[in-house]
């Protein structure tokens, strides 16, 4: 495995301090890091994909070499190539909040740019609390009602 990208050892170190140099193992104690230790999101996404919404064709742990495959790719690079209109809909206690931020603030050639927040959802719990999947569902309707 290569070494990890400073950037990305900063982004996954929250818990375990800091990583090896090859970015599976904690410097503090020695334990290979999962995702599901790391991160409060992690900690909902492995509730949700592991217990609540497991599929039987999804492997059930992922090293943390996928999140660090995972976290040195940043979708915002691409951001400025996006013309067409751009509805993004994050909730507002979204652990990565600030990643939609960064995309939305460097979509400028998008025709129109909208960012809806889902007051009081996290990233995970976006996905099926009723009251934040309807207020999605409606949002994303008056935008394609608009925009298709």
């Amino acid at each position: 495995m290569s070494e990890v990208p400073p950037r990305v050892c900063e982004r996954i170190t929250r818990g375990y301090g800091p990583l090896s140099p090859s970015g599976t193992e904690s410097v503090l104690t020695g334990q290979t890091v999962y995702p599901g230790h790391m991160f409060d999101l992690y900690t909902e996404g492995g509730e949700y994909y592991g217990n609540t919404h497991f599929h039987p064709n999804a492997g059930a742990a992922n090293p943390s070499s996928n999140l660090i495959e995972l976290a040195s790719y940043d979708a915002a690079d691409y951001a400025p190539l996006i013309v067409q209109p751009l509805l993004m809909i994050a909730g507002s206690r979204s652990e990565g909040l600030y990643l939609t931020f960064g995309a939305y603030e460097k979509a400028l050639h998008a025709e129109s740019r909208t960012l809806h927040l889902i007051e009081g959802a996290s990233h995970i719990k976006a996905y099926w609390v009723p009251e934040y999947v309807d207020e999605a569902v409606s949002v994303l309707e008056a935008f394609f009602a608009e925009n298709l």
